[in-house]
């Protein structure tokens, strides 16, 4: 399994292979894996065991016991663990700005819906310096605990209140430039400037 644009959050960076666990679904258990370093900056995980139903586009999330070591996204998927995702329903949110009662409601209907992948359109954790949020509203360490326990679901795309600080907190990715592929079957979605685009995603409209 190849795994594209890597968020190291523990370590700055992967010089030699590794002996961790991956989490590549939402209530997935943590699995035994090896992580390597690939020369054109993408990694390789090989599983201790074979995995089901892996599909390109999910979050490959890293862990050393408690700690994130960090996560990315699935490029490349051995045929016998392939997932053919077709239809899958997305749920689509933004602004979150450190609302934990609104996050709170936002993970519901996703259970709720029972969607395969939660698609957030930046400013998730503050409002910036020209607005001021509820306090009884505003707990952004609350919304870090409950979107970091389901990263493997998540596609994101940084809003203009996201900053590099916010990363080094969220065990999902939220990059700033657009996602490269864009073929028939993808879409694309931004906040403000910022853009993702994600295959197959035009099934699930």
């Amino acid at each position: 399994m190849i795994v594209d644009d890597m968020n190291w959050i523990s370590i700055p960076e992967l010089t030699e292979p590794i002996h961790i666990k991956a989490k590549i679904r939402y209530r997935h258990a943590e699995q035994p894996v090896t992580v390597s370093p690939m020369e054109d900056g993408r990694v390789k995980l090989v599983f201790d065991e074979p995995q089901r139903a892996a599909a390109i586009g999910q979050a490959a999330v890293l862990y050393d016991g408690d700690v994130v070591v960090g996560g990315g996204t699935i490029v490349d998927v051995p045929k016998a663990g392939r997932q053919v995702r077709r239809g899958m329903k997305f749920l689509i949110a933004s602004d979150i700005h450190g609302s934990a009662y609104y996050c709170e409601q936002l993970l519901q209907a996703f259970e709720r819906e029972q969607a395969a992948r939660l698609l957030l359109l930046g400013d998730i954790l503050y409002h910036g310096p020209r607005k001021r949020s509820a306090a009884r509203l505003c707990a952004p360490k609350k919304v870090i605990a409950m979107l970091n326990g389901m990263a493997d679901t998540i596609l994101c795309v940084r809003g203009n209140c996201d900053t590099e600080v916010d990363q080094m907190v969220l065990a999902f990715p939220i990059p700033s430039r657009t996602m490269p592929s864009c073929r028939q079957g993808a879409v694309g979605v931004r906040h403000a400037r910022t853009s993702i685009q994600h295959e197959n995603a035009a099934a699930a409209a």
